[in-house]
């Protein structure tokens, strides 16, 4: 969520910063500013990247709901462990629903860094 938040806040920095259309070149006077079909080109180029912050937002959040299942799977094996004094068998399962968990939190944190990284 926070990178979806600081993301949220650098787009509209920038949007602040940089006017439509500044970062194109215009004609060969700079007065002209940019033509019609590079201001198309800028949105086309602006509407891609937004279905592309779009994707990768949905996808953290997948990859949050299965973080926040991992954690519940954890929970509830290491209740179970100790509700049994210690089941060797429950201990492995504990065992195999930690590591799930490890790696479910490692797809949580590449997913906010590739959401970052746009």
């Amino acid at each position: 969520q926070e990178a979806i938040q600081d993301l949220s806040t650098q787009e509209g920095r920038l949007k602040s910063v940089v006017p439509d259309g500044a970062l194109l070149g215009g004609g060969s006077d700079p007065q002209d500013g940019p033509s019609e079909e590079e201001k198309e080109r800028e949105r086309a180029a602006l509407e891609a990247m937004d279905r592309e912050v779009a994707v990768a937002e949905a996808e953290l959040e997948d990859l949050q709901r299965a973080q926040d299942r991992a954690q519940d799977r954890v929970d509830m094996a290491e209740s179970d462990w100790r509700q049994h004094h210690k089941d060797r068998g429950l201990e492995q399962i504990l065992s195999k629903a930690r590591i799930r968990l490890e790696s479910a939190v490692d797809d949580c944190a590449f997913g906010a860094q590739r959401l970052a990284a746009l």
